[in-house]
């Protein structure tokens, strides 16, 4: 099925993994430069919609998807762009949520707000979870939106990473055995 697509453009999956890769590329710079108000009218309307969707997080974007745009480029396997797409994706919300957790919960909509925090995502998002489970608990369950998306994006299991800290610690403070000042003979 796949081979009938690819002739049917004339391009190989690898071209047209290139070409999203650009895209992709192309957004993340656009969106840099609306930061500099340096995209023209399409980058203001960008920089105004990224401070109403996302707040002060609007600036993980450009970084974002340029990890995407490499991920077209260097790899061939759905897997990793999967894990980025999703280990990105779900550390940007928890940073919205995390930032936008630190307002009352009188000032979570208003405009001015929503710009230098967690945009409406942030707001919509925190306020559901402050009452669903308070504010320390979804503290918790920001941090953990965190760390599942380093998982994401790592591949690296944090019981690893926590047993080599343990054990680079234990190897530390062993004391080592003291040379004699003889030599054997």
């Amino acid at each position: 099925m796949k081979r009938k697509a690819a002739r049917k453009t004339g391009l190989s999956e690898k071209a047209r993994r290139e070409i999203t890769g650009l895209l992709l590329l192309a957004a993340a710079f656009l969106l840099l430069l609306s930061f500099f108000a340096s995209a023209g009218l399409v980058g203001d309307y960008l920089n105004l919609a990224g401070k109403w969707l996302f707040g002060a997080g609007r600036f993980l974007l450009p970084f974002y998807l340029g990890a995407l745009a490499i991920i077209y480029f260097y790899h061939s396997k759905p897997e990793a762009l999967e894990s980025v797409a999703m280990g990105g994706g779900l550390i940007i919300i928890a940073v919205l949520v995390g930032t936008h957790l630190q307002l009352k919960q009188e000032d979570v909509f208003k405009t001015p707000l929503i710009f230098h925090y967690g945009g409406l995502i942030g707001a919509g998002l925190s306020g559901l979870l402050r009452l669903l489970i308070g504010v320390t608990g979804s503290y918790v369950l920001a941090v953990t939106g965190v760390l599942i998306g380093l998982v994401y994006l790592t591949g690296v299991s944090l019981t690893d990473v926590g047993s080599k800290v343990v054990n680079f610690w234990r190897a530390r403070k062993k004391p080592k055995p003291l040379k004699s000042a003889t030599k054997p003979r």
